[in-house]
């Protein structure tokens, strides 16, 4: 696991020194938001573990620790506040995106029965719905994703001219 997060760190930041911090960013955005629009098709665990386990974790992680490595060196003198913001940034994007899942898989609120939405057909309907949430899940990471994208151009830019 460690040695994941580590090759993960070092190939983000290999790849923004022979290209630009932004196209790395930008491909990592789209990349990640075509792994959770494919893994709405895959009708197998093991495929949906592979993609989106796995391809969207390497993916999040390149995009994560680049914005870390490129705010620290625009804020040089403050990089616990800047890892606490990226880092907090990071935690309610999944409470966000937690909820906006719950409410729409579920709007009327249907307990499970046992810990599983299966057994009638209303638990049924609510597992029907996971591939169209994670389509609309697809679009919604791309959107917020090109959003940070261009909020990191001005610090990305301005890193390089120095």
């Amino acid at each position: 696991m460690m040695l994941c997060i580590g090759l993960t760190i070092k190939l983000g930041i290999y790849l923004s020194t022979i290209t630009h911090p932004l196209l790395v960013m930008g491909l990592t955005v789209v990349s990640q938001a075509a792994c959770v629009f494919a893994s709405s098709y895959i009708p197998t665990m093991g495929g949906f573990i592979i993609v989106y386990g796995c391809m969207i974790g390497l993916f999040s992680g390149l995009n994560f620790m680049l914005t870390v490595f490129e705010c620290n060196k625009y804020f040089p003198g403050k990089k616990m506040y800047v890892n606490g913001i990226v880092l907090t940034g990071t935690g309610l994007g999944s409470v966000v995106f937690g909820l906006f899942s719950y409410n729409f898989l579920n709007p009327n609120k249907v307990a499970p029965v046992k810990g599983y939405y299966i057994g009638n057909a209303e638990l049924e309907q609510i597992a029907a719905k996971v591939p169209e949430c994670l389509r609309w899940l697809a679009l919604l990471f791309l959107g917020f994703g090109l959003m940070g994208v261009l909020m990191m151009s001005y610090v990305c830019i301005d890193n390089r001219r120095k």
